[in-house]
């Protein structure tokens, strides 16, 4: 096929993914304006054409990998 997606396996509000990253390095949340309805679209995008191919992700999921990320950028 011309065109797959890649996103792990759990829908996520980007203002979820922010909050994540933001209490595991210890800084302040996004001021409550930012999770107005209008900042969350519900776009989801789905890779079960990718995953068809025998494609594994690394991760199931943004914690997973960012937490990666963030252990391998503290060492």
């Amino acid at each position: 096929e011309p065109l797959y997606i890649g996103v792990d396996m759990e829908p996520s509000r980007e203002a979820d993914v922010l909050d994540f990253i933001a209490r595991r390095l210890e800084l302040p949340l996004l001021p409550a304006r930012c999770y107005e309805p209008e900042h969350d679209v519900g776009k989801r995008c789905n890779n079960t054409r990718l995953l068809k191919t025998g494609y594994q992700l690394k991760y199931r999921n943004f914690r997973d990998g960012y937490e990666q990320l963030i252990k391998t950028r503290s060492s």
